[in-house]
């Protein structure tokens, strides 16, 4: 990946992270509905899974309503109106999120048979207002944002936002959520962000990890 100062922003990263959550929330969806149902060490690790990934949409969500977006508008008027309009989408995601969290941490905790369906329908919530949002800012503003900055300011704001405030296991878990079940190309780009060393750490350090939660969730079948 060219990480010259002049070079554009390659936002393909932005792709790999939107299709991280559709996947695992399709995931989830399989696993809440499967026969039999999950048993109660699945219902723990699949509420705590879910419970994680809201709060990883909620600092994502942040770090570009901070960070990213302001940036573009300094640089490039003609983009504030597409820019507020991603702002709403953001606070129209808010109520599924919240239910998500809310539902998950229940279905975690107890036996009701009702808890997978309320968890179901939090996602139903969810995904009406996310999905749009995410395929509205791939196909619309994310090509904006590679013409505006450079691929040095994207990693910047990256490191910044998305890579700093993490602990080491936080981005040995998070690689490899990314990493899950991808193409060699998305692969390669999420590996290619990362310096040789910490990169062998992450890779290796955390790998058995990433993959017995996986297996804890969606069963043996997960590939990393």
């Amino acid at each position: 990946m060219n990480t010259a100062s002049h070079a554009p922003a390659d936002t393909r990263m932005m792709g790999i992270v939107h299709r991280a959550l559709g996947r695992d929330l399709a995931r989830a969806r399989v696993a809440l509905t499967n026969t039999p149902s999950p048993t109660a060490a699945q219902r723990k690790a699949l509420g705590s899974h879910l419970q994680w990934m809201m709060q990883f949409l909620h600092h994502h969500h942040v770090s570009e309503d901070v960070g990213l977006y302001p940036m573009i508008r300094e640089r490039n008027d003609s983009v504030s109106e597409l820019l507020d309009v991603m702002e709403v989408e953001h606070q129209a995601i808010g109520p599924g999120l919240t239910a998500i969290r809310e539902t998950a941490a229940l279905y975690g905790s107890s036996s009701d048979a009702t808890s997978g369906l309320q968890v179901i329908e939090s996602i139903d919530l969810l995904e009406a207002a996310l999905i749009p949002h995410l395929q509205h800012e791939e196909q619309d503003l994310m090509p904006i944002v590679g013409s505006t900055l450079s691929n040095a300011e994207w990693l910047a704001w990256d490191q910044q936002y998305n890579i700093k405030p993490k602990s080491v296991s936080q981005l040995g878990f998070t690689a490899h959520w990314l990493i899950d079940d991808v193409s060699e190309g998305d692969r390669n780009v999420v590996l290619s962000l990362m310096p040789v060393v910490p990169r062998f750490i992450l890779m290796h350090g955390f790998a058995g990890t990433y993959r017995r939660h996986a297996t804890r969730c969606w069963g043996p079948q997960t590939q990393n």
